[in-house]
């Protein structure tokens, strides 16, 4: 008895030090939550940069393992959580990644940051970056991956697209999961080919003599480099480009006129393909041999894509081809032919390649939607940035 007296103190000074040890562990432990997401962070950033300057994919895996890492740990802000998180996602469009990509995407979706704004207008900033973004990489990865076809991508994109409402209203225009631009207007006509009656596409045959003798010309001179927007897409040879205008309301451009002026007076002259220069790139475009373009698709469904063929090596679609849309349709897959015009929405998935001899070259320009009356109001695009 007269021992537990004595160590009685004892005892209770060993449980407050066992409570205090306790509380002390868990504070140091909850602080090193934070300098633990801090230092994934900066690790991650270092194998960034690591990676920019190695290009080595196993440097990339370490980087977005950090990265995911970083996001299970940093909770504070939404915000900058939806940010890395969202970089993350972008970082996983590949078809390697495939089931990654799509977690990723679903994690956007349910992000309480998106959840909030999506309740809001439909037209808000944040809407349009957390939904529609979100979805068009969420069914390009799926592309990638060739898995298109299977039943639950169908499912997906009727969950997320086509039965996916707000306040009544359908909150994307996506025709199928082979169609899903950026910025969708609806009640346009939606499929892969069109035909090369256009107006636009008879003015390029007529011109065809003029612009294959500059296109030529230019491919002579090494005046058609390499591309640096959308480079990423040639997984393997190269895809250059000669651009005369890159639209989006802007004129062609003078100085490239300069080195072929008929192809411009041709564009100039013809008031279909005049609206098609102010609505997208217009350019020579050359694949060179042993390239393949990846699959990828358009950022909006208000405009036909047309190539002229000037230079195309003999041979089947298989050395030398274009698929767009669904890879099961029997006409998916088409080739160039020299003079005339294949006319395709690239707002459906597509991918080309060259694996013939010699480089094919052709003039891009694109072509108002026929269901559209040229070009669309300031206003109208607003309306269609969902």
């Amino acid at each position: 008895m007269r021992n537990v007296v004595i160590y009685r103190p004892l005892l209770q000074s060993y449980r407050q030090l066992l409570v205090a040890t306790f509380l002390g562990c868990w504070q140091l432990l909850a602080s090193g939550a934070e300098e633990t997401a801090s230092e994934l962070l900066k690790k991650a950033q270092e194998a960034s940069r690591e990676y920019e300057a190695t290009k080595d994919p196993k440097v990339r895996e370490r980087e977005l393992k950090l990265h995911y890492k970083f996001l299970k740990v940093y909770k504070k802000d939404d915000w900058t959580r939806y940010a890395m998180l969202r970089n993350f996602e972008l970082g996983l469009y590949q078809a390697e990644r495939y089931n990654q990509s799509i977690a990723i995407a679903k994690q956007l979706l349910k992000n309480s940051f998106c959840i909030d704004e999506l309740k809001k207008d439909l037209a808000t900033e944040s809407d349009k970056i957390c939904y529609i973004k979100t979805l068009n990489r969420m069914f390009g990865a799926i592309h990638k991956a060739k898995k298109a076809e299977e039943l639950a991508t169908r499912n997906l994109f009727e969950q997320f697209a086509m039965n996916y409402r707000y306040n009544g209203k359908q909150k994307v225009f996506w025709g199928s999961e082979f169609q899903f631009p950026l910025f969708s207007a609806p009640s346009l006509e939606a499929k892969p080919w069109w035909p090369s009656d256009m107006p636009g596409a008879i003015a390029l045959k007529r011109g065809y003599a003029k612009i294959r003798k500059e296109g030529l010309r230019l491919l002579k001179k090494g005046l058609i480099e390499s591309r640096t927007a959308d480079a990423g897409l040639a997984v393997s040879g190269v895809w250059k480009d000669f651009t005369l205008g890159q639209g989006e309301l802007t004129p062609l451009d003078d100085e490239a006129c300069q080195e072929c002026p008929e192809t411009c007076n041709v564009i100039m002259s013809d008031p279909s393909l005049r609206r098609g220069a102010m609505i997208g790139q217009v350019a020579f475009l050359v694949l060179a041999p042993g390239t393949y373009l990846t699959v990828h698709a358009g950022r909006r469904n208000d405009r036909i894509n047309m190539h002229l063929g000037i230079k195309i090596p003999k041979g089947s679609t298989k050395k030398l081809g274009i698929r767009v849309g669904d890879e099961r349709e029997s006409n998916a897959t088409r080739g160039w032919k020299e003079g005339e015009v294949l006319v395709f929405d690239d707002s459906f998935v597509h991918e080309a390649w060259n694996y013939a001899k010699e480089p094919r070259l052709v003039l891009q320009i694109f072509h108002p939607h026929p269901d559209g009356s040229g070009y669309r109001s300031e206003e109208t695009l607003k309306r269609m940035e969902l």
